[in-house]
Formats: structure tokens, C-alpha cells, sequence
């Protein structure tokens, strides 16, 4: 099958095709459910976490699978409850198994292979969820060489697909650019080596240490003083992939903003 070269993502494994139905605008329209779902959840993931007497997160194969077939099912109400989940998972009350977060990602590459669904922010956050929440299992280096850390690094690739050019994609919401640049940050925090990242050790160019200088130049100021602050630490992480400091500067530099009426 043909790569689709505009979105920088190509068709992987898929399960059902969506429903004809499905839109992203039912994900807004369905906001006022959110806070019941977000209740609902809360109270399966917590509740037996608390009446553990080890406190370990919870697992629960029946709320996993139930939110794993609204996205073939119900792919709009999947983009809302998901996030939900991921969030119970990054605070350490819920955890995926590695089977359970290859089903998701197998979900969430579907959903993008949809033309609306692939530039709805609500799904372009979500991605940045999934493998934001679940940052300790996927940098593990035995995961990252597996057939599970392949498919982690195609939705970095088309993480940096839109972060990749001068030139932003206008479906690139400033809110997403500034998710993206908080994932970053935590994930270099992490894997310094940006090893899981990509398997071309010596290909940096789409790595999170070049995505992030190239993000000073971004047009939201606000996604500007975000990665200000992120970019200092960058100097802590060019020693993990040979890179001088000062060589590391210059590219900084490259992007900075010259002229301040803008």
C-alpha cells in the first residue's frame, strides 16, 4: 500500500474500517458526558487500587477491553474516554500490560488513518497521551527492540511529521505544539540517548533534540517561552549523543527570533 506523503503517517495493521458516521465534532458535542465518564473511570481504576493493601495500580481486562472496542465500535466516544484512562495511568493507578498498549496503538493508528479524525486535535492529543503516560514501558530497551517499540517509533515519526517543517501544518493547533513540547521534554528526561526514538542512531534530524531548537521559532509565543525554558536543558542531554555544546548552540541560534515585531 502507498504511503499518503501529505499526512507523513502510512497505513499500518487495521482492524475494522470507522463508521461513515463517525466525526470528531461528535467528540465535542459529547463534552457534557465527560465528567460522568471521568467519574465512572476514576472509580473502577482507584477504588481497587486503594483496596489493595500493596497499592500496586489496577488492572482490569473488562474496562481495557470495553474502552478497546469503542474505537471500531464508537471511535468518537473512544477519543473521549481515553484520555480519561491515560491520565489514570501517568498518575500510577491503572498500568497496560505490553499486549494492552500494542491494542491501543493498534486503535489509535487506525483512527489515523481517518482524513478527519487525523487532523482532529482531539486525536492528535491523544497520541501525545498514549506515549506520554506509558513513557516507562516503551523506553525500556527490551520493548524498544521489540515488534511493540517498532510501532512506538511510527507514531513518533508522525509526531515529528508535524513538528518537521518550517513551514506548520494549519490542523496543528498551538495547544498540541505545546503538548508536544512538554512530551519531549519528559521523554529525553527519560531515554537521554533517544534510543526508543529511532533505530538510525546517527539520523538526529527528527529526533527530539532537533525538533525542539527548530520549535523556537514556532508562531505562538506562548509554545516560544515554553520551549525556552526546555531548550536550556538540552545542554544536559548533548553529551549522551556527542554533540558539542557549542555546535548544540549554534543550532539554537539558527532559530531564534531576529525580528521582535514579530
Amino acid at each position: 500500500m502507498d504511503v499518503d506523503d501529505k499526512d507523513g503517517f502510512g497505513p499500518i495493521r487495521t482492524g475494522a474500517p470507522l463508521t461513515s458516521s463517525s466525526s470528531p465534532q461528535q467528540v465535542e458535542n459529547d463534552r457534557p458526558s465527560l465528567g460522568l465518564l471521568r467519574i465512572c473511570v476514576e472509580f473502577l481504576t482507584r477504588g481497587p487500587r486503594l483496596q489493595s493493601p500493596s497499592m500496586d495500580a489496577t488492572r482490569d481486562k473488562e474496562l481495557t477491553q470495553l474502552i478497546l472496542d469503542c474505537a471500531n465500535a464508537e471511535p468518537e466516544k473512544f477519543v473521549l474516554v481515553c484520555p480519561i484512562l491515560l491520565n489514570e495511568i501517568r498518575h500510577g493507578m491503572f498500568s497496560f500490560s505490553l499486549k494492552d498498549l500494542d491494542s491501543f496503538m493498534n486503535s489509535i493508528q487506525d483512527l489515523l488513518q481517518n482524513y478527519a479524525f487525523s487532523r482532529s486535535e482531539c486525536t492528535q492529543s491523544l497520541v501525545v497521551q498514549l506515549l506520554d503516560s506509558t513513557l516507562a514501558t516503551w523506553t525500556l530497551p527490551s520493548v524498544a527492540s521489540s515488534e511493540v517499540g517498532g510501532r512506538i517509533r511510527e507514531l513518533c515519526e508522525w509526531l515529528s511529521g508535524l513538528l518537521g517543517s518550517k513551514e506548520k501544518p494549519p490542523f496543528v493547533a498551538w495547544t498540541i505544539r505545546d503538548q508536544l513540547a512538554q512530551f519531549l521534554d519528559r521523554y529525553l528526561i527519560r531515554d537521554p540517548t533517544q534510543a526508543s526514538w529511532s533505530v538510525e542512531k546517527d539520523n538526529q534530524s527528527c529526533g527530539p533534540i532537533a525538533l525542539l531548537p527548530q520549535m523556537s521559532e514556532d508562531d505562538d509565543i506562548r509554545v516560544r517561552f515554553r520551549v525556552a525554558v526546555i531548550n536550556a536543558r538540552l545542554f544536559t542531554v548533548a553529551p549522551h549523543l556527542g554533540v558539542p555544546p557549542l555546535d548544540l548552540y549554534d543550532t539554537m541560534k539558527r532559530y531564534y527570533t531576529t525580528d521582535l515585531d514579530e
